[in-house]
């Protein structure tokens, strides 16, 4: 795994069980890759905005191709959300 989305293309490669073992510790029941093609790549968190309906949307990594608001607007792409308990 040479590149993740939380660790950037210059990160030092990791064996895939390495990397699934730490997840794991952190608490993570599953986890999938997200930058196969890094134009594509998308991973957004979201900020209280004016309304609660309409939170602003926030790129993840500075150097993220797709704009963070992608998601308001009609796309073929997946979106799948990440709530915390």
């Amino acid at each position: 795994m040479p590149r993740s989305a939380t660790s950037g293309p210059e990160a030092d490669p990791v064996a895939v069980r390495d990397a699934a073992a730490g997840r794991q510790r952190a608490g993570c029941v599953r986890a999938m890759q997200l930058d196969i093609n890094p134009d594509w790549m998308s991973f957004m968190y979201y900020r209280p905005g004016r309304h609660p309906a309409y939170p602003q949307p926030a790129n993840l990594l500075p150097d993220q191709v797709q704009s963070p608001d992608r998601f308001y607007a009609i796309s073929s792409r997946d979106f799948t959300a990440v709530f915390a308990r």
